[in-house]
């Protein structure tokens, strides 16, 4: 008997690719449980929602961030395998839950981390890619012990939930990393423009170095290159 697996997705404001990505989730072998949480997106954006059959969708009537979000999918989650995937990846197809799930089932991963190839080298040489990766696989009674991650205390919100992630599972669980091949997703400089984007993107960094500390960061950045 394959494991329940449940795929939880939050969405705010992004593009058609969530349709494809379901799509090819509704194609897996493991005929995972797909939760689609819009945390709050205008109406121009969550229309793309309308086109999804065969999941479970919720809304949060007001944009929560990213941990709520994820937080609001667990509590709705049945599988005994969580899996976390953001909205605007490009290229998903059913191999890619495989890679991110069956260290699991196999028993040799607590969580699994989801990294890109596509893009800056360096920063897949450096651990960036893996630390700050947004797609992962959890045992589910692992994250069941640790669900006050996901609130916003500590200014745990947005994109500082995988940092959080990282305190919690680096040095402590099984983790192995996976490579995604031909996955990627839309930078923000695509999403937003050149200098938008770049500018957000700063701001996340400067954000995510705040939070972490230079010695946290990089010993999650030491941590991520030890994965095979």
């Amino acid at each position: 008997m394959k494991p329940l697996v449940s795929i939880i997705i939050p969405f705010y404001n992004e593009g058609k690719q969530i349709i494809s990505i379901v799509r090819q989730l509704q194609l897996s072998k493991y005929k995972p449980q797909i939760i689609v949480v819009d945390d709050g997106s205008i109406p121009s954006s969550a229309k793309n929602l309308n086109n999804l059959k065969d999941i479970k969708l919720i809304t949060h009537p007001q944009n929560r961030g990213k941990s709520q979000a994820l937080a609001t999918g667990l509590k709705s989650s049945t599988g005994d395998i969580i899996v976390f995937l953001d909205s605007d990846l490009l290229n998903f197809h059913p191999k890619h839950l495989n890679f991110l799930i069956e260290p699991i089932i196999n028993n040799y991963a607590d969580m699994v981390v989801g990294e890109f190839l596509d893009g800056f080298r360096i920063f897949n040489y450096i651990g960036q890619t893996v630390i700050f990766s947004g797609i992962r696989s959890f045992k589910r009674s692992i994250i069941n012990q640790h669900l006050d991650i996901f609130n916003n205390q500590g200014n745990i919100n947005g994109y500082l939930i995988e940092s959080k992630l990282n305190q919690v599972f680096f040095d402590k669980y099984r983790v192995v990393k996976t490579k995604l091949p031909n996955l990627t997703q839309d930078y923000k400089w695509q999403k937003f423009g050149l200098i938008p984007g770049i500018s957000t993107d700063i701001k996340m960094m400067l954000n995510i170095y705040r939070y972490l500390g230079i010695k946290n960061y990089l010993s999650q950045l030491k941590f991520a290159r030890s994965l095979k």
